[in-house]
């Protein structure tokens, strides 16, 4: 099922590059087209009609997932239990979990394209909290014990860019110590726009199943 969403704020994009879980940093790191679990990533702020209307037609999906599985002499057996992409921050905002796997595919990308139509660079680079429409593809999956729904992400539309955000000092204001201001030449300070820890995906998701051919779509904008 192909689902659009419209004027959602983009929540951790990372469809500059592909992006892998790394257990050592305990966050995503980029990563080769070919590497495994590649992806790209990109989770979206979303109301709670919004939110409840999503489950549905996830729910939904499963259901007919679930009976195709039957009919192919490949039941699952225990369809009630299943991952479904939603989830909340720990201020209670609703939101929804959508990916791209590489396959190893380098013409794999998510299409970006700006508010006027216009295609964006492949490693263009949105913020968080930037305004955006998002197309993607509501679809189940099974890869041993893990299963459930995945939105699977092909385009998106920045309609408002947000400027980057940085990470709040955990720390309280020392008075004659050093400041930003005083640092020489090559030591720039580098900024972070994560605001709270992020979750390793559930890697049930990236198998790549018989009807991922990648073109669902044509060459114009879905917007």
């Amino acid at each position: 099922m192909i689902h659009k969403l419209k004027k959602v704020k983009a929540r951790y994009p990372k469809m500059n590059q592909p992006y892998i879980w790394s257990d050592p940093d305990n966050r995503y790191i980029g990563c080769p087209v070919d590497e495994t679990g590649a992806a790209f990533y990109c989770d979206a702020f979303i109301s709670v009609d919004v939110y409840n209307d999503l489950q549905e037609k996830c729910e939904k999906v499963w259901k007919e997932f679930c009976q195709k599985r039957e009919q192919e002499n490949k039941p699952i057996k225990d369809t009630k239990k299943f991952r479904l992409p939603l989830d909340e921050d720990n201020e209670g905002r609703g939101y929804c979990k959508m990916k791209l796997p590489t396959y190893g595919d380098e013409k794999t990308v998510v299409r970006q394209w700006d508010s006027a139509g216009e295609r964006l660079s492949n490693n263009f680079a949105l913020t968080s909290n930037s305004t955006m429409h998002c197309q993607f593809l509501i679809k189940g999956y099974k890869n041993g014990s893990q299963q459930g729904i995945t939105l699977k992400l092909t385009d998106i539309q920045v309609i408002e860019l947000a400027p980057p955000m940085e990470r709040p000092s955990p720390f309280e204001a020392e008075e004659g110590g050093f400041k930003a201001s005083d640092a020489p030449n090559g030591h720039q300070i580098n900024t972070d726009d994560d605001e709270e820890p992020e979750l390793a995906p559930d890697k049930g998701e990236d198998k790549k199943s018989d009807d991922d051919s990648g073109e669902f779509f044509d060459d114009q904008i879905p917007f």
